[in-house]
């Protein structure tokens, strides 16, 4: 995957599922550790990897699908 800009991700990032986009800002955006997602959403703490992982492959795919917008395969 090639470096995204930060307009590409925010959409990519807006493309995904409520629990994934919550998982994915409290992680990364508000840093805090999984055990501290799961205790703020109330889940166990193999959820929020789950989540975090789908989110991450979710995002991954969001992000090549824009990359290829507009160009022929």
């Amino acid at each position: 995957m090639e470096r995204a800009d930060i307009a590409e991700v925010a959409r990519a990032i807006q493309t995904l599922g409520r629990a994934h986009r919550e998982v994915l800002g409290l992680v990364f955006a508000a840093d805090l550790t999984m055990s501290e997602v799961a205790d703020i959403l109330e889940v166990p703490l193999g959820t929020v990897k789950s989540r975090l992982s789908a989110a991450r492959t979710a995002l991954c795919r969001a992000l090549d699908d824009e990359g290829t917008k507009g160009t022929t395969r």
